[in-house]
């Protein structure tokens, strides 16, 4: 490309209420924490606004970068949305197909109570401790003493062995995976998992057996 010689490149005056700011708020390190206690991350990165500095301010949506195909939707940054691979809305409501939805309420570090379209609390998860959760269901008397199961959970070391082109493999370790489930009937089961092929001290996150007592 030529260029003139003997001109001159001048800016143009920038008046001070133009100038573009040196700072903005930055959003980054989305996960999303399921049910089963696996965190999933999202490689979202980017600032609210335009600086000089000329920090992204997007894109605001992606796919977590596990493989598993939750989604991320930042738009809005302070109250992101996660779709589940099934297309449930994911959210501090979480809502199905139908227009249905369950909102989860953090009562305490220990408790989370689950809300129906209804309004009803119609069930209630209690940790007992990291490998130990009760789960109370609302009975037709309105009365949460009825627990519904005793979960028993261990901490795994997860990993995917799927090998095939184009799917991402997922890795992690100190996974919790439930191994016993106690019903008030006095029947329980336990479950055992995959070992991952090649990968010794490593299980797939598939259940391999599952056993029922009595």
């Amino acid at each position: 490309m030529g260029r003139k010689t003997g001109e001159r490149s001048v800016c143009p005056r920038i008046s001070p209420d133009s100038v573009p700011p040196t700072s903005a708020p930055h959003f980054f390190v989305y996960t999303y924490t399921d049910g089963g206690g696996t965190v999933h991350k999202f490689n979202v990165d980017f600032s609210t606004i335009a600086t000089v500095c000329g920090f992204n301010t997007g894109p605001r949506t992606g796919y977590a970068t596990d493989g598993s195909g939750y989604y991320l939707d930042a738009t809005s940054p302070s109250n992101p949305i996660v779709k589940s691979p099934s297309g449930d809305v994911i959210s501090a409501t979480r809502t199905d197909s139908n227009g249905n939805y369950v909102s989860a309420i953090v009562v305490n570090s220990t408790e989370t109570d689950f809300k129906d379209t209804n309004g009803r609390v119609t069930l209630k998860t209690i940790k007992i401790s990291n490998t130990q959760k009760q789960y109370q269901i609302l009975d037709q008397a309105g009365s949460y003493s009825n627990v519904i199961a005793n979960a028993t959970y261990a901490s795994f070391n997860v990993k995917t062995h799927f090998a095939c082109a184009g799917v991402t493999e997922y890795t992690a370790t100190g996974i919790f995976l439930v191994t016993t489930l106690a019903l008030p009937n006095g029947q329980s089961y336990s479950f055992t998992y995959e070992p991952t092929p090649g990968f010794s001290g490593y299980v797939t996150g598939r259940i391999k057996a599952l056993h029922r007592r009595p």
